[in-house]
This record gives structure tokens, C-alpha cells and sequence, in this order.
């Protein structure tokens, strides 16, 4: 248990129950007040969800992602908050706001913005000195059509404030512009956002390849306290959803080290005081050797990357990450212990008619994890975004080769049947 915490001291904006079963013995009952859309509140129905965790206190219902009614907020209900969290990635400015404004320690008001918007985000780093790739701004494929023209290869579209690689689309030929800007820009994330929608543009990239890394790094009182680096896998093609992480990377240190102070460098432009970022590259084969920045997220990284970094680091991640938000430094380790490894299980679009291989999978010696989404009966769809994985498996092992190669073995096992509608 964290000590010094008491009733309301922790303040979440948005609720999510993967970071608060993290914290589980970590909080003291009744200790964390959430605030979430009063729309995201009545779709997950989430005043009876929150009964499943003790050390949730209220939810109370706002519509904070609008700056006058968080101000009013403030006001109102966290005058005793010793520490804000960003539930989850809309909720990362209006957590570094509410720190700002109350005195706690936070991403910083520029950072909080910076870190919700990839256009923002490329400003900063090309003014940092951080590689990006040519981009701009476009309101409509004509503009789109006009960049790709003008870089004379393939590129990446994206809105600029979404999360889960939710519209990414990597674009070989103008001919796929026309016909996928509606993939970029009519976007539906159901009971997670509020009706009125989150405000997002479109942003085009020249495309970039090479290996993809990620840097996990806690940041207290403006420094770095703790980095780690994850090598992912991709799909191939249009759409680059990744297939599985492991972690540490298995790369030489030199390189390692060039992506740490990168995202070092980030961190530093945009003033960021506490908390975490999980900020993506790509190392192609400029003669420079300096990684080329994909983007950057102020707030705990997905695909239960802090389950693997705690599995191969052997220091319980999430608590280090709520020590740097109440001010403190916390206890990290020099060196990884082992490793860990994610595979994500691949279907087939279409309606699942058997699921069979779990128990095998849930078997194998070092598998500490298997997940499944789809049953009989439901609809498996084209994966376009992180939501659109059917399940995943994770592995640990006395090294990354180790962790990987069981984490394949066990998600081969894994079978998910479907069958094409139009079939």
C-alpha cells in the first residue's frame, strides 16, 4: 500500500478498469474519485462497474474534456487531490491541466497538449531537432493527393487526435486516398467517447520504414527515473496494427541508448514534469543512426505493455508510475531480470463458429497469460485498429529469444474458425 493516500486523494480522469485493477493493494479504499463523460458513464454503465473496485469512491459525471467545465471541476471537487492520473489517452490533457492548476506534478501544460495532438507533437520535435518525416495538415484528398505527388512515394494518413491506431492507413498509391479518407475520418469508437465526438484533423506523412520500437520511460520531478525499450511487429500493408511486442529489445546498447535520448530530448522540449510516455520509433537506415519519431503518448501505453515490463523488470511498474505523480521518486531497477513477450491472436473476418487451443496455450510452462475475445456466434472484422485483435498471449522467459519464441508456440495453438458472410 502507497502510504499517505487518503479518501478522494487520487483523482482519475476517465475510468479504466485495466489501470485500477493494476493499482489493486496499491490504493486504500475509497481513495480514488474518477471523472468521465456523463455519455461514456451511461454507455459502460460505469457507477455499477466501479462497485467492482473497492478503491474507487465515486464517478462523478462531467463533461471534462471541455475547458470551462473542468475548471469548474476543480472548483468544486478536487481541492484534496495529492495526485491526477489520465485514465486513458482522453483524459491526458485535462489531467495535466487539473495538476497545473491545483499544484501537483503532471505532464505540464504543454505537454498535455502536445501529447494529444501528432501535429502538435511534429512541431515540437522538428523544432526539438528530432527526425521526422515531411508532413503536413489536409482538409480533403485533393490536398492529400497533392503531398503524395509531391514526396513521389507512399505515406501515411492519420487523424491527428485519435487513439489505438484507430484510422492509420498506410497509403502505397493517390489512388487509395479518395476512397479510404472516409477510413481516416468517419470514426467510431462507441461507448468510449461522448456523443458530441472528440475533435480530431487529418494529418499525411511521408511514410518511413525500418524497425519499430517503442521507449517506456518514467519521468519525476522533470528527469528521467526509468526507460525501457520494446521492439513490435506490424501487419504488413495498409494498415499497421502491431502483432506482438517483447521486451527489453534484443538491440545492440548504442542503439538503445540513441532511443532513450530521443525520447529524453522530447520529454525535455516539451517541459514534461511527471508521470509516463510511451513514445513509438522507427530506426531506418539514414547514415545518422537517429531513430525517426512515430509519435508519442503522455499516459500508460496499451497492449499490456506495463504487464510485460513488470513481468521482466520484476518491480511493480504501475505503483512507480502513481509514486511520480504524488512528487516522488520511486524504487526502479537498474537491469531487466528476463523478459516478456506478447503475441497477438489472428482470425479471420468473419462469424466465429469455434475457439478451440485455449486450455492447450494456458499450459505451456512460462505462460502467464491467454486472452480470447470472440465466441461462437460473434463477428470477428477486418483488423484495422488495436480494438480488431481477436486475443493475445503473453510469455516470459530467461531472455527476449526466449520470451518470443513461447509466446508463438502458444498463440499457434490457438484456433479461431470463421466463416465469410458472404461465403
Amino acid at each position: 500500500m502507497i502510504d499517505g493516500i487518503g479518501h478522494e486523494q487520487v483523482l482519475f480522469f476517465g475510468f479504466s478498469a485495466n489501470i485500477l485493477g493494476k493499482l489493486a493493494g496499491d490504493l486504500p479504499d475509497g481513495s480514488v474519485l474518477v471523472v468521465e463523460e456523463p455519455d461514456v458513464v451511461r454507455k459502460r454503465d460505469l457507477h455499477r462497474l466501479a462497485l467492482s473496485h473497492p478503491m474507487v469512491s465515486r464517478v462523478v459525471e462531467r463533461e471534462y474534456q471541455k475547458d470551462d467545465e473542468l475548471l469548474r471541476l476543480l472548483k468544486e471537487e478536487a481541492p484534496a487531490a495529492l495526485a491526477v492520473v489520465p485514465g486513458v489517452e482522453y483524459g491526458v490533457t485535462a489531467a495535466a491541466v487539473a495538476a497545473d492548476v491545483l499544484g501537483l506534478p503532471g505532464a505540464g501544460p504543454t505537454g498535455g497538449r502536445v501529447f494529444r495532438d501528432k501535429r502538435r507533437l511534429r512541431d515540437l520535435a522538428a523544432g526539438a531537432g528530432i527526425r521526422n518525416p515531411r508532413y503536413t495538415l489536409v482538409t480533403g484528398p485533393e490536398e492529400a493527393e497533392a503531398f503524395m505527388a509531391e514526396v513521389g512515394g507512399s505515406c501515411v494518413l492519420k487523424p491527428t487526435g485519435r487513439q489505438a491506431s484507430l484510422g492509420v492507413q498506410i497509403l502505397s498509391s493517390p489512388d487509395q486516398i479518395r476512397p479510404g479518407w472516409s477510413l481516416t475520418t468517419d470514426l467510431e469508437e462507441g461507448r468510449v467517447v461522448p456523443d458530441r465526438g472528440i475533435p480530431s484533423d487529418v494529418l499525411i506523412e511521408e511514410a518511413v520504414h525500418g524497425a519499430e520500437f517503442s521507449v517506456e520511460m518514467l519521468v519525476t520531478g522533470g528527469r528521467p527515473c526509468f526507460s525501457n525499450v520494446t521492439a513490435k511487429d506490424v501487419l504488413p500493408g495498409r494498415f499497421p496494427v502491431e502483432t506482438g511486442h517483447v521486451l527489453p529489445a534484443p538491440i545492440p546498447e548504442d542503439l538503445r541508448s540513441r532511443l532513450v535520448g530521443a525520447t529524453e530530448r522530447l520529454a525535455a522540449a516539451a517541459g514534461f514534469g511527471a508521470g509516463v510516455l510511451h513514445c513509438e520509433w522507427i530506426v531506418d537506415d539514414d547514415p545518422s543512426g537517429e531513430p525517426v519519431l512515430v509519435e508519442c503518448a503522455a499516459r500508460m501505453p496499451g497492449d499490456e505493455i506495463p504487464l510485460l515490463i513488470r513481468l521482466a523488470y520484476d518491480f511493480p511498474f504501475m505503483r512507480a508510475y502513481l509514486e511520480t505523480l504524488l512528487g516522488r521518486t520511486p524504487d526502479v531497477p537498474a537491469a531487466p531480470a528476463g523478459a516478456a513477450a506478447i503475441r497477438f491472436v489472428p482470425a479471420a473476418p468473419g462469424t466465429v463458429t469455434a475457439v478451440e487451443g485455449v486450455t492447450e496455450a494456458r499450459a505451456l510452462p512460462g505462460v502467464h497469460t491467454v486472452h480470447v475475445t470472440p465466441a461462437p456466434g460473434t463477428v470477428v472484422r477486418p483488423t484495422h485498429s488495436s480494438w480488431d485483435r481477436a486475443g493475445e498471449v503473453i510469455a516470459e522467459g530467461p531472455d527476449p529469444s526466449a520470451a518470443v519464441t513461447l509466446a508463438e508456440q502458444a498463440a499457434g495453438l490457438i484456433r479461431i474458425t470463421t466463416q465469410d458472410a458472404s461465403a
